[in-house]
């Protein structure tokens, strides 16, 4: 999908991918080393990358555990750590995409639950952090639009939407839009036609 979009950009684009593996921080560093050698500033980075599979604390492996941190918030942090100082660009963004703090999440969730917590932290901590330096830092809350009673969404409808309220937040020059809430609306089980 990221390939279909780079080619609609036509051949004009100056737009490259790069791939690497957010659990390994050797493979991070060399996707940064070469945005450096672009030579160009970043002006947005998306944290929107993650895991989620079913897991408790009384009884699931460490090892699930440690699957989780590694690419929901170990990834992101070195990422974090090698980027932001790369976002020299007036009102740069650092983008965290991450689920909504839930206490009645189904049991399971134990790990991904943890881990988004940790994310939504690390946000915090790095938007007090460039403070002043014109990066700003959105958290994004999606929640879980599966749960939401009478839910008819479409996912390809809620991503659009996702994807459209996270643009205006991004581009807003007149506020700091700090976090941004989004979640599915109840729909009735049948509409009338008129």
């Amino acid at each position: 999908a990221l390939d279909a979009t780079v080619r609609s950009l036509g051949p004009g684009a100056r737009c490259a991918t790069l791939c690497c593996d957010l659990a390994q921080a050797d493979d991070v560093a060399d996707a940064v080393r070469f945005i450096e050698l672009l030579d160009r500033p970043v002006d947005l980075l998306v944290h929107a990358a993650g895991i989620q599979a079913p897991g408790r604390v009384t009884d699931s492996p460490v090892e699930a555990l440690d699957e989780h941190y590694l690419l929901n918030v170990r990834g992101p942090y070195v990422l974090s750590q090698l980027v932001v100082p790369l976002m020299r660009v007036p009102g740069a963004r650092s983008v965290f995409v991450t689920s909504a703090p839930r206490t009645d999440r189904r049991e399971g969730d134990a790990h991904h639950t943890v881990t988004q917590a940790a994310a939504r932290a690390m946000a915090d901590q790095l938007r007090i952090e460039t403070a002043g330096s014109g990066v700003r830092v959105l958290t994004v809350v999606a929640d879980d639009w599966t749960d939401v009673p009478r839910c008819a969404v479409d996912p390809v409808e809620f991503a659009a939407g996702l994807a459209a309220g996270m643009v205006d937040a991004v581009v807003q020059t007149e506020l700091d839009v700090t976090e941004l809430s989004v979640r599915g609306i109840a729909r009735p089980v049948r509409t009338e036609r008129l």
